[in-house]
């Protein structure tokens, strides 16, 4: 397995991934590795884009609306990939976002992270 700070510098760095807290957040959930979680962020990023992709797409132009249903039928495929408690996390989001700062938070992929910094 990839070591933690070895994964960091492999994608774009963000405050929340890099931080004290994000390292230390999986004592809850101890069968998912930091690699793990990750990929569910970068899942989670794919299905928000793919989603608002196939929206932009179906905008008056009905001759792409079969770009617009591929990108869903991707958004698709990605949440099959989506584990159990990335969905938790991810509903749980409304209720915690009352005690953040909206403008730190750009995707889903983010919502995720920072989740999973204050599970510590």
């Amino acid at each position: 397995m990839i070591g933690f700070e070895t994964l960091l510098h492999q994608r774009p760095k963000s405050k929340l991934s890099t931080s004290k807290a994000f390292k230390h957040s999986f004592i809850n959930m101890p069968h998912l590795t930091p690699e793990t979680w990750l990929e569910q962020a970068t899942l989670v990023r794919e299905i928000q884009h793919l989603r608002a992709a196939a929206r932009i797409l179906a905008i008056g132009r009905p001759e792409r609306a079969r770009a617009s249903e591929a990108a869903l039928d991707l958004a698709k495929a990605r949440e099959a990939q989506l584990l159990p408690e990335t969905q938790l996390m991810l509903l749980k989001w409304s209720e915690q976002v009352t005690t953040f700062q909206a403008p730190s938070i750009s995707d889903h992929g983010d919502r995720l992270l920072w989740m999973l910094e204050r599970q510590k």
